[in-house]
């Protein structure tokens, strides 16, 4: 196979979601930086990647640094201005809800919030983003949440 058509499968790691994203040699790390702000929702300009100590740079070509066909990078996002909250749509079937929380917030907090305008305790519901059980001590933006993202609230009632 070409060097050109070289296909690199990169392991996005930083937060509590890993993405996998597959690109060719011959793109830049900005287009894998596009790639990743449509599959996690987080804006180019708050990110950036690292490999082992080294940051990449937005005009570099990926096959100028060398990488495995498969690799590892660190994605380190940049909050938003101090304090600034985002609109979380929290689906439920049946039931659709936006709370407003800041990134840096903790989960707990955003299940606090929940419980006190839906009315359901948290004893009884978790809440995923992208098929992954967020835990009550992470930071939000650990899971990549920004201005209209999508987390699911699953309500775990136990049957008599």
């Amino acid at each position: 196979m070409k060097l050109e058509q070289m296909m690199i499968c990169f392991r996005i790691a930083g937060g509590q979601i890993v993405p996998e994203i597959d690109m060719l040699a011959s793109e830049t790390i900005l287009d894998l930086k596009l790639e990743i702000e449509k599959e996690l929702s987080v804006e180019v300009e708050r990110q950036s990647l690292w490999y082992n100590t080294r940051q990449l740079r937005n005009d570099g070509v990926i096959r100028e640094y060398k990488f495995r066909e498969s690799e590892t990078l660190n994605l380190r996002v940049r909050p938003m201005a101090e304090r600034r909250e985002v609109h979380v749509l929290v689906k439920q079937e049946g039931a659709n809800g936006y709370v407003r929380v800041s990134e840096t917030d903790n989960v707990s907090h955003l299940r606090k919030k929940i419980e006190k305008y839906w009315g359901i305790p948290r004893s009884i519901f978790t809440l995923r983003r992208f098929d992954k059980q967020m835990e009550d001590d992470v930071p939000l933006l650990a899971y990549y949440i920004t201005e209209d993202t999508e987390v699911e609230l699953c309500v775990n009632i136990e049957p008599r």
